[in-house]
């Protein structure tokens, strides 16, 4: 195959006619005239235009990731830390303070004792009405031995729960755990 340029392309001499245009001429950047449905290869594209606003996705996408979210503080319910029994018995209450947040587990086991006291003094020895707080008086400062490594309290203050408080649900947690302690440590 053989292949000549027209004179045009090879001489050196001639008008680059690419001066169409002009500075009022809306610039295409991609080079493509819309109203002559051609393009011009040859026009360059020197940056990007801008995205509309009804193209830019992304501020569309975080506007309702921001909209999610404030549905979600708004529907955010606040669930109180302690019953109102619970926030009733102020030992109760320091205790669970101290065994969670400052892991001090001495402290914990004094509270938890001092819970136990007050419940049954209010409740005059009734077992149904001190039952809650006493068994999670109980059962809290038993973990709180484990802590301390006093495992022989932990042991008979768990076996305290379960000839206690045997209508509570934390009497077959304080059953296994007692078992439990009982088979690590003989």
């Amino acid at each position: 195959m053989d292949f000549k340029l027209d004179e045009e392309e090879i001489d050196p001499f001639a008008q680059d006619s690419n001066n169409d245009n002009t500075d009022e001429d809306e610039f295409d950047p991609l080079g493509f005239n819309d109203e002559t449905e051609k393009e011009d290869s040859d026009q360059v594209a020197y940056e990007s235009p801008e995205p509309e606003e009804s193209e830019d996705v992304y501020d569309d996408e975080e506007d309702e990731l921001e909209e999610a979210s404030l549905v979600l503080e708004q529907q955010r319910v606040e669930i109180a830390p302690f019953n109102s029994q619970e926030e009733d018995n102020f030992a109760y209450a320091e205790a669970v303070r101290a065994y969670y947040e400052e892991k001090n587990y001495e402290q914990a086991i004094e509270k938890f004792s001092e819970a136990i006291k007050n419940e049954k003094k209010q409740t005059k020895g009734k077992q149904s009405a001190a039952n809650e707080i006493v068994a999670k008086s109980m059962y809290w400062q038993a973990e709180a031995y484990v802590k301390t490594q006093d495992i022989p309290k932990a042991i008979k203050t768990f076996e305290s729960l379960v000839k206690t408080c045997k209508e509570h649900y934390l009497t077959i947690s304080a059953q296994r755990r007692s078992e439990i302690l009982k088979a690590k440590h003989s």
